[in-house]
């Protein structure tokens, strides 16, 4: 695998955009992601929905705010970021008694999402 992976060639970040990457997370990147979050889905393990953060942002932002702050100036995100709960859906039309007829999916927190978010907007 070692050798696979010594010839691929992947590409490289400029120094800008590692940057740009590591800046601090703004109260304004965080309402963006909350806002583009789809509403009407499962909740994580602390059960707060989306719908939530939506209503409550502007007193909510600032609290993320500093959390992200922390966990980029500690190098470690807390557990409320990377916790799931995983658990398995029924198929529609698939016999519930076979193991094929289930599919895993993993319920995050979303502050872990917001987060995920805003990275991901940032690259």
């Amino acid at each position: 695998m070692e050798e696979f992976l010594d010839k691929c060639m992947f590409p490289h970040l400029k120094e800008e955009e590692i940057a740009q990457l590591n800046s601090e997370i703004t109260v304004n990147e965080i309402k963006e992601a909350i806002a583009s979050i789809k509403n009407n889905r499962a909740p994580g393990q602390n059960g707060i929905p989306c719908e939530f953060y939506k209503k409550f942002s502007e007193i909510l932002c600032p609290y993320l705010c500093s959390m992200f702050t922390q966990a980029q100036t500690d190098l470690i995100l807390p557990p409320t970021l990377t916790d799931a709960i995983i658990t398995v859906v029924h198929k529609e039309g698939k016999k519930a008694e076979e193991v094929g007829s289930y599919r895993p999916i993993s319920l995050l927190n979303l502050d872990g999402k917001i987060y995920s978010k805003i990275i991901a907007n940032r690259l």
